[in-house]
């Protein structure tokens, strides 16, 4: 069996007194699109700060591409994170930069390629993303949808072997977040890429996920195929998939109701 691209052992996360992950174990397969799923405040986010190297953790293992990340000094976590990319939720565009400098900055700050070798693989990554002719425009100048995209190039820059993606349709319309929908999935095809996306919006993970982390109060609900995620007979998968409110929800709603009735 291939090994997985990722694998993570008994993750434990906590600030002070308060656990935020608290004992998490999973694996990511390779050339697959996997999606780390839950609602929000759930630890999902802590999650990926932490396969991206930017968060250490209480106790636990976390193994990327065969490294222990535990075991890796701060070069040796520079040169793994270059085998990876990401798409921050807000696409994390340096401003005063055009897009193209945008997406040229890794090879730049992490190769010694020539300006004219740098350029022209700058265009092919724009090209990738559908952005071929905003390469010297500013980043306010483009929609939220465009954004995403120009991060998405910069992300692809170094060509790496796993590509994150934080909540990629969050702020965009249904029709802007489909189109990017579309990109990752053929991104997943095109390259066997290993794609992780952070996401609660379950129209987007019915279109691209192959394979589901569900996250829930710190925990691991649901790790496997999106096909057997559907048919979970598991409560809070159910709820969850199904959209219904918690107990304390309804409650507060009965209690509102109770009150303009009182009145």
């Amino acid at each position: 069996m291939t090994e997985p691209a990722i694998i993570v052992e008994n993750l434990v996360t906590q600030y002070g007194d308060r656990r935020i992950l608290d004992g998490v174990s999973c694996t990511i397969p390779r050339g697959e699109i996997t999606v780390i799923l839950g609602r929000s405040g759930c630890g999902k986010s802590t999650l990926l700060r932490h396969l991206i190297g930017l968060a250490r953790p209480h106790s636990g293992r976390i193994v990327i591409l065969g490294q222990d990340l535990g075991g890796l000094d701060e070069e040796g976590l520079t040169a793994l994170r270059r085998r990876m990319g990401v798409l921050f939720q807000g696409a994390a565009l340096f401003g005063s930069m055009t897009v193209g400098d945008n997406v040229a900055l890794p090879l730049r700050e992490h190769t010694t390629l020539e300006e004219s070798t740098i350029r022209i693989m700058t265009r092919m990554k724009l090209e990738l993303v559908g952005l071929s002719a905003c390469e010297d425009y500013f980043p306010q100048a483009l929609s939220g949808g465009m954004r995403k995209r120009a991060g998405l190039a910069r992300a692809l820059a170094m060509d790496p072997e796993i590509l994150f993606f934080d909540e990629p349709s969050a702020g965009l319309d249904p029709v802007t977040a489909a189109g990017l929908d579309d990109l990752i999935l053929s991104l997943n095809r095109t390259f066997r890429m290993t794609i992780v996306a952070v996401t609660h919006e379950l129209t987007s993970v019915e279109r691209i996920a192959g394979h589901v982390v569900m996250v829930d109060r710190g925990t691991i609900l649901f790790s496997g195929p999106y096909d057997q995620l559907l048919a979970s007979q598991e409560e809070r998968v159910r709820q969850f998939l199904e959209r219904r409110p918690d107990l304390i929800e309804q409650d507060t709603e009965a209690y509102l109701s109770t009150l303009l009735g009182e009145a």
